[in-house]
């Protein structure tokens, strides 16, 4: 079907557009059924103030994992993706997976919907080794950290812990390669479903040609298919607290945690923790990011382009700080530093996995504020939508 093009635009039996989390895990995937396969996206910018074109939100050294989840889905997605990294580390010979341990706190639960109730539930479906304290309770376990009185803490002490996504995408992408697929290091600009294939146009004006096409594009898979699926973007901010080696060294065996008040009243909730990790630049930082309640979305991808060259939101960059120094008390920090994300959240919570156009272009986007831990099950649910698996 695709040889007449040959001769003026190069041509893949699949393309994946999206070179971050899910694009890559796909593509992994792919590559072991067929050895055309192109996998479309940027690399990380050197100079963010000087890239004009779209950014990865997998630019990071911690994002948590675990399998304590307060949706049974978001579990099983994780638990999948936890499965496989042994392997991906192996064939890849790049580690990115710490297992060392994660928190869930909240108040402590009055109802069965309450935050800690469901997650406790969802836990024991899914038979996971995890202890229930409470947060005066916890000061003899970890004296380290603190939490408020009258909340519950779910401490998750196998397979939980923190990855690495710059290393998991790497590592992804590092096998798919060695499977046979083509790495293209431009952006795509333009899809087009027509009778001979999915024309892709680059961002140097070339354009390729393939028989299917998933994205996986994450904040930006709405604007480049021209087409709403409900995502609210959600610009977020996160804290670097950059520490001494003595520091570091103090808090290393810090689990990473995840903190909600659940209040209305608090302009930040929501808050994640990683314990000392080890950034390009030799520092160790602790992070802390959240949930700002008044968020103005941007509507464009030059608007959310115009948010990854900013420091983000200082109102909450201001609430990360407070709840960062409240967790550790008595942390000493060198400097805090401020960097944007996003989130791309659905209408129902869960990730979308679509087929836009038979037998053509499929989608694969959505993480919620949770896709990274997650990343290499949604992908391969992509990958297999794509393929016509089950």
């Amino acid at each position: 079907m695709l040889n007449k093009y040959e001769k003026t635009m190069k041509t893949f039996e699949y393309a994946i557009i999206g070179a971050g989390l899910f694009g890559s895990a796909a593509a992994r995937y792919v590559s072991q059924h067929s050895d055309s396969v192109a996998i479309i996206g940027n690399d990380e910018p050197a100079n963010w103030q000087a890239h004009s074109e779209n950014f990865g939100s997998h630019y990071d050294q911690g994002r948590i994992t675990r399998g304590l989840d307060s949706n049974a889905l978001w579990s099983e997605l994780a638990l999948a993706s936890i499965e496989a990294y042994a392997e991906i580390e192996e064939r890849s010979r790049i580690k990115f997976y710490h297992e060392v341990g994660s928190l869930q706190v909240g108040p402590s639960p009055q109802k069965t919907d309450d935050y800690i109730a469901k997650t406790a539930a969802v836990g024991f479906a899914h038979q996971l080794m995890f202890q229930n304290y409470t947060s005066e309770q916890f000061k003899d376990v970890l004296p380290k950290m603190a939490f408020p009185e009258g909340f519950s803490v779910l401490y998750e002490t196998e397979l939980a812990g923190y990855i690495n996504p710059r290393d998991l995408v790497k590592a992804q992408l590092n096998i798919a390669v060695g499977q046979g697929a083509t790495l293209i290091r431009q952006q795509a600009n333009d899809v087009s479903a027509g009778s001979e294939g999915v024309t892709i146009t680059l961002s140097d004006r070339s354009t390729i040609l393939a028989g299917k096409v998933l994205v996986a594009a994450g904040a930006w898979s709405e604007f480049l298919l021209n087409q709403s699926f409900g995502f609210e973007l959600r610009p977020r901010t996160i804290v670097l607290a950059r520490l001494s080696q003595s520091e570091a060294e103090r808090l290393k065996d810090l689990p990473a945690a995840i903190l909600y008040y659940d209040d209305p009243a608090r302009e930040v909730d929501g808050f994640y923790m990683l314990p000392p990790i080890q950034y390009p630049d030799g520092h160790f930082y602790l992070k802390i990011g959240g949930h700002l309640r008044d968020l103005v979305p941007p509507k464009s991808a030059e608007e959310l382009n115009a948010w990854f060259k900013s420091n983000g939101s200082e109102k909450e960059a201001e609430g990360l700080k407070e709840a960062m120094f409240d967790m550790v008390p008595g942390l000493q920090a060198e400097e805090l530093i401020t960097r944007p994300c996003v989130v791309s959240a659905t209408p129902d919570g869960d990730p979308l996995w679509k087929e836009l156009v038979q037998n053509q272009i499929y989608i694969c986007a959505g993480g919620c504020g949770a896709g990274a831990k997650s990343s290499n099950e949604i992908g391969r649910r992509g990958a297999m939508m794509m393929l016509g698996s089950n």
